[in-house]
């Protein structure tokens, strides 16, 4: 068994393995996966662009290897941080998997590109692949920036995956601000602990062995407490004051930085289906 991983803060994203050993739980060092000629299968927000000076590289990849054009081969499709699913065809190559230098995307139904639509720019795709409907091919889930979990119907051949627009399995955080739906600051108290909160990652799996496919989410859970040197009154008054001017996230973070400690935790979660 292998571990695929994707990279968070590494511009551009690239994609690592780490191969398993004969030692039961080890593992050799991460190396990058590489496409047929030894580059790196970067996504880049325009598929094709003339002046190589205008290539914007995309962040966060998050990643999931699946046959979708029922080759024999594992195709690399990778999410990030625009919300879009970019595909590297699967190629042979002695001794490794290997992926074409050229990198499409998948598609709805009316040739459309398929992508989270949600408000904002950072999204967090997040693909995984899976049966959902047990129609014999693979249907696309993703998790969300704001912890929403989305089901893409494959309605497609196994020989070319194409997609419905897609259904929300579980809603998201809706947070304060405006500007950004991604934001670490003023998420509403009754909403910090019944579901995920942000750049959710979904896979799945029979958790309880009825025969039917449940949802396993991982997130990252941010926890916010008042800074001791901070008396209530003070910390009560600036957070209503921060509260009147919602959609500036600058303002928030200056609040957050000035009067608040948080840890950053990660979770999962357990979604077992109906």
């Amino acid at each position: 068994m292998d571990i695929i991983s994707g990279t968070f803060f590494s511009k551009p994203a690239p994609v690592y393995v780490l191969e398993g050993t004969k030692k039961k739980g080890r593992f050799h060092k991460a190396k990058p996966i590489l496409t047929i000629t030894g580059r790196t299968p970067v996504a880049y927000e325009k598929n094709q662009v003339d002046n190589k000076k205008n290539l914007k590289q995309t962040q966060c990849s998050k990643q999931y290897l699946a046959d979708l054009n029922d080759d024999g081969l594992l195709d690399l499709v990778y999410g990030d941080k625009t919300g879009r699913f970019t595909k590297f065809d699967g190629v042979k190559k002695e001794g490794e998997m290997s992926f074409t230098n050229t990198q499409s995307t998948l598609k709805y139904a009316d040739g459309g590109d398929v992508k989270l639509t949600m408000p904002g720019y950072e999204k967090y795709s997040s693909p995984h692949f899976a049966d959902w409907d047990d129609d014999g091919d693979l249907d696309l889930l993703s998790g969300s920036s704001t912890g929403a979990v989305f089901y893409f119907k494959n309605i497609g051949s196994p020989a070319k995956a194409v997609f419905k627009k897609p259904t929300t399995l579980l809603e998201g955080l809706k947070l304060h601000t405006k500007r950004d739906p991604l934001s670490y600051y003023m998420v509403p108290k009754e909403l910090e602990q019944d579901r995920p909160q942000f750049i959710s990652s979904v896979t799945t799996t029979d958790y309880n062995g009825d025969g039917k496919l449940d949802l396993v989410i991982g997130d990252h859970y941010v926890e916010y407490n008042k800074l001791a040197s901070v008396s209530q009154k003070e910390f009560e008054e600036k957070q209503r004051e921060y509260e009147k001017i919602q959609s500036n996230v600058v303002g928030l973070r200056k609040f957050q930085d000035t009067y608040m400690q948080h840890k950053n935790l990660g979770r999962v979660w357990v979604l077992l289906r109906e």
